[in-house]
């Protein structure tokens, strides 16, 4: 069974920006994967470190889209991304101690992300986005 699903109401209709948003589907899959076979704390440190990656790649790619039509709330917007860097870098800082334990945390965080991010924050430069011939 699956954690999360990718849905078309995910879809912001920017190929880039759903790629990346896909490919955040699929770590949290893997990870749900892993925890459901009693092996989180097997993946937990690649999944964060993928995590922090996919935060610098995808993040920057949406502010760069942003300020490139000059969207009005891409201040707000960049500050959703630093809460969500901030919260990766305390997963980094917990398995740094060596608590490997936030298998589940780690999970459940990035599903309301997904979930939350998408569909009240990301969807709010979706009109201005085509607008522009953003696609």
């Amino acid at each position: 069974m699956s954690f999360i699903v990718w849905q078309s109401k995910y879809e912001t209709g920017v190929m880039s920006i759903d790629n990346d948003h896909r490919s955040l589907v699929s770590m949290i899959e893997n990870l749900y994967s892993a925890i459901s076979k009693g092996e989180g704390k097997s993946v937990i440190d690649d999944i964060v470190k993928g995590l922090s990656e996919y935060a610098i790649v995808h993040f920057n790619r949406e502010e760069i889209l942003m300020a490139s039509i000059g969207f009005e709330g891409l201040e707000k917007h960049r500050k959703t991304h630093e809460g969500f860097a901030h919260r990766v870098n305390s997963f980094q800082q917990t398995l740094a101690s060596g608590q490997q334990n936030i298998s589940v945390e780690v999970v459940s965080f990035l599903r309301d992300w997904l979930i939350n991010h998408i569909q009240n924050i990301d969807m709010q430069f979706v009109d201005e986005f085509k607008k522009h011939g953003i696609i």
